[in-house]
């Protein structure tokens, strides 16, 4: 299951807006459904991606940093043919 998924699913997240995109598909931009679920999500994410205390920084700068560092290699990740789902050829 993708995290997102699962965070949308057990609560973490909930649905703060739907658009439709220029091909009709609809876009859900998803949010925290309060202060306290967002503190303790963002805590636990940083935790796990940080463990170091001195990597963090006030404010939350340095998850936000983190978050699209890891977005932009799985996005290299995927276009290299890794995250493709692959038939084989064999007789």
């Amino acid at each position: 299951m993708a995290p997102e998924a699962l965070l949308f699913q057990t609560g973490y997240l909930t649905m703060k807006h739907v658009e439709t995109d220029p091909g009709g598909r609809p876009r859900y931009r998803l949010g925290y459904p309060n202060h306290e679920v967002r503190q303790s999500l963002n805590e636990s994410l940083l935790d796990a991606l940080a463990p170091n205390a001195a990597a963090r920084s006030p404010g939350g700068d340095r998850l936000h940093e983190l978050w699209w560092s890891w977005r932009a290699k799985a996005r290299r990740w995927r276009s290299s043919g890794h995250g493709a789902t692959r038939t084989s050829t064999a007789p």
